[in-house]
């Protein structure tokens, strides 16, 4: 199914695009303007590493993924259904017991980081 060609996304490919410092940005950007429109957290930019920029992006979005939960909790089906991430990899991740909130951080940079690739080959 062409909708979840972003799953298979190459490891190798994603982790040499946020090597470049546009990618980076426009990553970051595009998985704010899906948080501002469900809540009003968003990822700071200026405590991000861009050293370690893939780590410290899942942990501020880890952080606001468990803030969500925590007080507004349809927000997050709202925002999964906005980015577009299908119900069965939710299922899946939230079988796996202590690590859910980092594997939905991830899964969602992932689709956001391929929307990103996508724009910049088309």
């Amino acid at each position: 199914m062409e909708s979840n060609l972003w799953l298979n996304f190459n490891e190798k490919l994603l982790a040499e695009s946020f090597n470049k410092n546009d990618f980076i940005i426009k990553t970051l950007q595009q998985i704010n303007k899906d948080l501002l429109q469900v809540t009003d957290l968003q990822i700071l930019p200026n405590e991000i590493e861009e050293t370690h920029f893939k780590e410290n992006l899942s942990s501020q979005l880890e952080n606001i993924l468990k803030k969500l939960d925590q007080t507004m909790p349809a927000q997050i089906s709202q925002l999964l259904y906005l980015i577009d991430i299908p119900e069965q990899i939710i299922s899946i991740i939230q079988q796996e017991s202590g690590t859910y909130y980092n594997n939905l951080a991830n899964i969602i940079i992932r689709r956001e980081a391929y929307k990103v690739y996508l724009r910049s080959k088309f």
